[in-house]
C-alpha cells in the first residue's frame, strides 16, 4: 500500500515529515495521514547512551590503542526515527526534511567512529557475547 499525492508514503516508509503548513493541511485532508507531534515524541524518547551502543570493529587498532568501528545496523534499525535523528545530530551527520529512516540508517551505519583505548590497556569492548 502506498500514497502518492502532495506527499509520498509507502508501507516501508509510512512516516512523512514536513514543516510546510500547506503540505501538512493537504496531507491531513486526504484522510490518509494523522498529525503526530514529533517534538513531544523526541522529548519522551530515551536518549541513546553512547556507552551502550553496539559497535562493529572496522579496522585495526591504532598505535594509541583506539580502534575504528561502525554502529551496529540491527541496533540502528531498532531505534525510532526521532532517536536516529538525535544520534545523527550528536554525530554531526546532516538530516534534511526529506531524509528517510532507511537512508539515515545507511548513513549512520557507514560512519566510522573511534573507540578510545581502554584505561587498563585491554582491547575495547564491542558488546560481543
Amino acid at each position: 500500500m502506498s500514497y502518492t499525492g502532495v506527499v509520498n508514503a509507502t508501507r516501508e516508509e509510512p512516516d512523512v515529515f514536513t514543516a510546510d503548513e500547506a503540505i501538512k493541511a493537504a496531507a491531513l485532508r486526504s484522510g490518509y495521514f494523522d498529525l503526530v507531534d514529533v517534538l513531544a515524541e523526541q522529548d519522551t524518547a530515551a536518549p541513546a547512551d553512547a556507552d551502550t551502543i553496539p559497535l562493529t570493529p572496522a579496522g585495526e587498532q591504532a598505535d594509541d590503542g583506539s580502534t575504528p568501528a561502525t554502529l551496529d545496523r540491527a541496533y540502528l534499525e531498532s531505534l525510532s526515527f526521532a532517536e536516529l535523528k538525535r544520534l545523527a545530530n550528536d554525530m554531526d551527520v546532516p538530516v534534511t526534511k526529506t531524509t528517510k529512516k532507511a537512508e539515515l540508517i545507511d548513513t549512520l551505519a557507514a560512519e566510522t567512529v573511534t573507540v578510545p583505548a581502554e584505561a587498563d590497556d585491554t582491547e575495547p569492548d564491542f558488546g560481543e557475547v
